[in-house]
């Protein structure tokens, strides 16, 4: 999971436990994003590929949960997932992605070492 995406999640349950005042609600949205990312792990290619959206998209595909929308990339040669961003569906996407050119942002780029502890 890149930076932009750990922020992108911490985001939401801010958002949803602080702003909307619903830290159940932002626990189990955390939760169910948390389970779908997992599913990846199988078939990860099952979800639709983003090219038509913009060129610099190739080999981006976005798995929907509720209203957000995790955009990850496969590596092409194994199921190695990398989960890019964590957005909201109604979203601009490409503004949010615009530094995606078959990587993700610039500050994104390298993924974060998941043996740290959370």
């Amino acid at each position: 999971m890149t930076k932009g995406a750990k922020r992108d999640l911490k985001g939401i349950e801010d958002y949803i436990a602080q702003v909307l005042l619903m830290p159940e609600t932002a626990d189990r949205q955390v939760n169910k994003i948390g389970r779908a990312v997992k599913s990846l792990e199988i078939m990860p290619k099952r979800y639709r590929l983003c090219d038509d959206i913009s060129p610099r998209f190739i080999g981006v595909r976005m798995l929907p949960v509720g209203n957000y929308l995790i955009v990850y990339r496969t590596l092409e040669t194994s199921n190695v997932v990398e989960i890019v961003r964590v957005l909201y569906g109604s979203s601009d996407i490409t503004r949010h992605l615009g530094g995606l050119a078959g990587v993700a942002a610039e500050d994104d780029t390298e993924p974060e070492d998941d043996t740290e502890a959370d």
